[in-house]
């Protein structure tokens, strides 16, 4: 069983957190790290992000309460991005970032800096542990979400009311392709594994 894990954070583990997550088990495989260190995803909901989701749905009648965001698939887009890949992610189940997977982290990478800061509030075990996937990237910056590329639009046949468009996910899949790809040497050393 492998003693490391990496643990990739967004806000509901719906998309680009588990693109990651598939993405480096991609870039592990066929080396001789594969299967030294678990990788996992979870989600972690800022207190902004959910006030903004609120007013969103607010303008269409509708609410989402706390305890239904997750447990839930990945968004569609997400599911088609993937499968393109020849990763099923259709049976997955979003889940939040959760104490027990905190302590188990031996790194834990937030896809924006508000999720980092979140996952320390929340879990102060995670000290020294946390960082953005640009900084795993040796980058600064904002990530596409936070230079309001985002456009949430109203999708009636998803029952959480927030969907991100096929574009979206296209151009995040291809920006944490290219993070995890510049950075995957520093992230086997801080599992304690030796870059091939």
């Amino acid at each position: 069983m492998p003693e490391k894990c990496v643990v990739f954070v967004c806000t509901a583990n719906r998309c680009r957190s588990l693109m990651a997550e598939f993405y480096l088990r991609h870039l592990l495989a066929g080396t001789t790290s594969a299967g030294k260190v678990e990788i996992k995803s979870a989600g972690i909901m800022t207190e902004e992000y959910w006030r903004f989701l609120q007013g969103y749905l607010a303008v269409y009648g509708r609410s989402l309460e706390w305890e239904n965001f997750y447990g839930v698939p990945p968004y569609p887009s997400t599911i088609s991005i993937m499968r393109k890949q020849g990763w099923d992610t259709e049976h997955y189940r979003s889940q939040p970032l959760s104490l027990s997977l905190a302590d188990e982290a031996s790194v834990v990478i937030a896809m924006e800096n508000p999720q980092k800061e979140a996952s320390l509030k929340s879990f102060p075990v995670l000290a020294g542990r946390v960082l953005t996937l640009r900084e795993l990237a040796g980058e600064t910056g904002p990530l596409l979400l936070e230079e309001s590329y985002y456009r949430p639009e109203f999708n009636p046949s998803d029952p959480h009311l927030v969907y991100y468009g096929e574009d979206y996910v296209e151009d995040s899949f291809q920006e944490i392709k290219d993070c995890l790809e510049k950075g995957f040497p520093w992230l086997l050393e801080q599992v304690g594994l030796t870059p091939e």
